[in-house]
């Protein structure tokens, strides 16, 4: 799950950043397009103090835009949602600047609808990629209106913009049927991600599990010791290993056959799962007849004390085969360590094996420390 969950938070950062590359051609555009705009409409003549104070805005928000992407690997890394929250502002500001500049010029009569259609086109590419920023579609309708309706709205109510008006529906309508479309695209490729995502998982746990028991395998155990071996010793816990072995297995396979052998089998790996309660300890079928209890953070005495639980769990709960009841036993060895540096998991290893072969020549159906 925390390799799922790894995945797509990848999948969703690289989304982010493929916005943030694409939205980052407007900010050129911006600052160039709107000193066009003032040079090319005779605005400062007109209007010189409001000029100047869009001029400001206009930098000041390119500003604030430059900042976010320059800095768009280190804000994210920080916190993905103060990232977007930042964005969410910043477009916010620059939708309602140029909603409130668009429908401020309309009501200018010096302006041509020539000019009144770049300066919208102007204002649309400035910004146009929000558009792709396909994993959070509401805010890329919300921003599309903001800026278009409400141009289109005040051109309607002049009888020469009829013809703008309706170009700036058509476009609206244009700019949400590809939204939709990259969202689509978006939506069908983060699926694509979680589903290869969970056939990868499916694959890599079938090569951990042995396939009788449904519990850990020997090769997990390898990949898996050395790990919690280095995590007790950087918290400076300690770790404990439970060696089990079934008493007289052989003998009991051979009596009764392999398919009773392997259904006793499954009965102990049920047993020992059940006894353990952690979510972090891991049962392992170590070798045949064998079981291994790795327990993370666990001292001796909760060591023993489990220990000696599941050898009562064995020796009492019964299982049915061929119409019959049985019950099995098991000889415990239990290995206790806190790890060093430069120490080797194989001393606790060794530990829980020694203590295994002790309980087995002191009588089996016992548990023993090493």
């Amino acid at each position: 799950m925390a390799e799922q969950v790894n995945v797509l938070d990848k999948f969703q950062r690289q989304s982010d950043m493929d916005f943030i590359l694409s939205a980052r051609i407007g900010l050129p555009i911006q600052v160039v397009g709107w000193f066009t705009i003032v040079a090319l409409s005779g605005l400062y003549s007109m209007q010189p103090i409001l000029t100047i104070e869009l001029s400001w805005l206009v930098l000041v928000i390119s500003f604030l835009r430059f900042v976010h992407i320059a800095l768009h690997q280190y804000f994210h890394a920080k916190s993905s949602r103060i990232w977007m929250v930042t964005h969410y502002f910043l477009l916010s500001l620059q939708g309602l600047f140029w909603c409130g500049f668009f429908v401020y010029q309309i009501s200018l009569d010096e302006l041509s609808p020539v000019l009144l259609a770049t300066v919208l086109m102007i204002a649309v590419v400035t910004n146009g990629g929000i558009v792709s920023m396909c994993s959070k579609l509401v805010i890329t309708q919300i921003y599309l209106a903001l800026v278009l309706l409400p141009a289109a709205y005040i051109s309607w109510g002049q009888v020469d913009l009829h013809f703008l008006s309706a170009l700036i529906v058509i476009y609206w309508l244009y700019l949400v049927g590809f939204s939709l479309r990259t969202h689509k695209q978006y939506k069908d490729n983060y699926s694509f991600q979680l589903n290869l995502t969970k056939n990868s998982q499916a694959i890599g746990l079938k090569d951990k599990i042995d396939s009788l028991t449904k519990i850990y395998n020997r090769h997990y155990f390898e990949d898996c010791f050395e790990y919690q071996w280095q995590l007790s010793m950087r918290t400076g816990t300690h770790i404990a290993l439970l060696m089990i072995d079934i008493d007289d297995f052989k003998r009991i396979n051979d009596a009764y056959g392999k398919d009773y052998g392997d259904q006793c089998l499954v009965h102990i790996a049920d047993v020992i799962r059940q006894s353990a309660k952690r979510q972090t300890d891991m049962v392992v079928r170590y070798a045949g007849e064998e079981f291994v209890l790795i327990l993370p953070d666990t001292e001796q005495a909760a060591a023993l004390k489990l220990a000696g639980v599941i050898c009562r769990n064995l020796e009492f709960e019964e299982f049915q085969f061929a119409g019959e009841i049985h019950t099995v036993t098991a000889s415990i060895g239990v290995g206790v360590v806190q790890p060093k540096q430069f120490s080797s998991p194989t001393i606790l290893l060794q530990k829980a094996q020694m203590a295994l072969f002790q309980a087995k020549n002191n009588g089996r159906n016992r548990v023993e420390l090493g």
